[in-house]
């Protein structure tokens, strides 16, 4: 990986402490063990102890050390360097996490997006070494707990499954650039910039009220940037083709998740790509458009934010003034199938056309389940949520006809019976308001660091 030439170590200053202290532990480990019945808090000792060992000999990523393992520089991070074996990694890493280590479309697909992560994580080391951030190797070590908890394993089973794959030191990486943000965030702003005053809270607290007359939306992000136009271009459309096809067989929040995740060029990239609760009109026009014309549980195509930076944004939930979200609104459906086949002869879609003519003429419930029963056809009710269904039928009013909708291999007329959705008392806490907006600004201020940094940085990029 490519950490930092000063060979400043993870748990403590001196390389052979850290080693020595390992060996000592595991020489304790391996005296006593025909002895004593270990507890889990031995266990985890030991576990912790493997990864502290692994930690201290992480290599360091430069020119000389790449010549040693046969390396192939793809990017110069000041003095670091990002090699073809961190891709890889890195690739395989994301690949195995999103069960895709066999498909080598969806790898080539994420390399160029890894390469500009990577980059940043350089970025990240070199701003822990100026600001001083020591990332504690408990708290690593407790990330990689999570992980492990995430696959149903333990942690020794699940470090032994990484470094069988070879991707501990990306993993490591990946949990230092996100530990190293999140102090930055919390502590590199001063105070003074961030405090909060009463006049701030109260205006905040107006605008929260404004806002809930509002439409809302719950959105997702992932972000592309790049100095180079065209690379950040071709960088969101890719992520944006490998997102539509494992969309076909997976849940697409996951899928969205997983890639903001690993690729998104966004400190909410950290929460998955949750940037929260936007109301209508609050962010650009071009992103407000977007998010606006998608339907619950879709992403858009990447849209071009400015020079240099794309973003692809998928739609969480909707929420109209006064109600609860489409996820908590419960709908009752009285749904028509007819089957249709498009291949179908012409005198055959007559009559299908004809059916569909006559359920969309009803004028309600009652009728369209009797004309349904005279074409030997079955009216199903169906009961579900606002943000399972196409938005014509979510703002369609109740008892009134929705529309007729293809899905495949039938089209099916739909009418509305009920939509249930308890209405929601606005309750605003201040204390939250100031917190949240002192949070706001920390990450605003970082954000600003970072992207200051970065600039300062020489970045080359090495020709293919």
């Amino acid at each position: 990986m490519y950490y930092s030439e000063c060979h400043k170590c993870y748990v403590c200053d001196c390389l052979m402490h850290k080693a020595q202290f390992y060996l000592n532990v595991m020489f304790s480990y391996l005296m006593t063990k025909k002895k004593l019945t270990f507890t889990n808090g031995h266990s985890r000792l030991v576990s912790f102890c493997h990864v502290v060992f692994l930690l201290s000999v992480t290599y360091v990523t430069n020119e000389a050390a790449c010549v040693e393992r046969n390396a192939i520089i793809v990017a110069k991070v000041g003095k670091d360097v990002v090699t073809n074996i961190d891709v890889d990694n890195r690739c395989k890493m994301i690949a195995l996490f999103s069960g895709k280590e066999n498909d080598t479309r969806f790898i080539q697909n994420i390399r160029l997006q890894v390469i500009q992560k990577l980059i940043d994580e350089a970025v990240l080391e070199q701003m822990a070494i100026q600001f001083k951030i020591d990332v504690n190797s408990d708290n690593v070590y407790s990330c990689l707990e999570d992980y492990a908890k995430t696959f149903g394993l333990k942690i020794a089973d699940f470090v032994k499954l990484i470094e069988k794959y070879g991707i501990y030191n990306s993993l490591v990486a990946t949990i230092r650039a996100r530990l190293i943000t999140s102090y930055i965030v919390m502590s590199a702003s001063p105070k003074e910039l961030t405090r909060v005053s009463e006049k701030q809270i109260n205006k905040e607290i107006a605008k929260i009220k404004e806002n809930d007359k509002k439409t809302q939306y719950s959105v997702l992000e992932i972000v592309f940037n790049s100095k180079d136009k065209v690379e950040a271009q071709n960088a969101a459309e890719k992520a944006h083709s490998e997102l539509t096809r494992q969309s076909e067989s997976e849940p697409a929040i996951r899928v969205f998740q997983t890639m903001a995740q690993q690729l998104s060029q966004s400190t909410t990239s950290q929460d998955s790509g949750y940037v929260g609760w936007v109301v209508d009109g609050q962010l650009d026009e071009v992103s407000n458009k977007t998010i606006k014309s998608l339907d619950v549980g879709t992403f858009s195509k990447p849209v071009k934010i400015r020079d240099g930076e794309y973003k692809i944004f998928f739609l969480n939930d909707i929420k109209q003034p006064g109600c609860a979200p489409y996820s908590e609104t419960r709908i009752v459906l009285c749904v028509v199938s007819v089957p249709f086949d498009p291949s179908t002869k012409n005198a055959e879609q007559v009559q299908i056309q004809s059916k569909i003519d006559a359920l969309t003429k009803s004028t309600s419930e009652k009728e369209l389940r009797e004309i349904a029963k005279d074409f030997g056809l079955t009216a199903r009710s169906i009961t579900t949520t606002l943000a399972a269904i196409p938005k014509e039928l979510a703002t369609a009013q109740v008892g009134k006809r929705a529309g007729a909708f293809f899905s495949g291999k039938s089209i099916e007329v739909i009418w509305l019976i009920d939509k249930k959705s308890s209405p929601i008392q606005l309750k605003i806490d201040k204390v939250s308001v100031q917190q949240m907006l002192e949070h706001n600004k920390k990450a605003m201020y970082a954000e600003r660091l970072c992207k200051d940094f970065k600039n300062r940085t020489l970045i080359q990029l090495q020709p293919a």
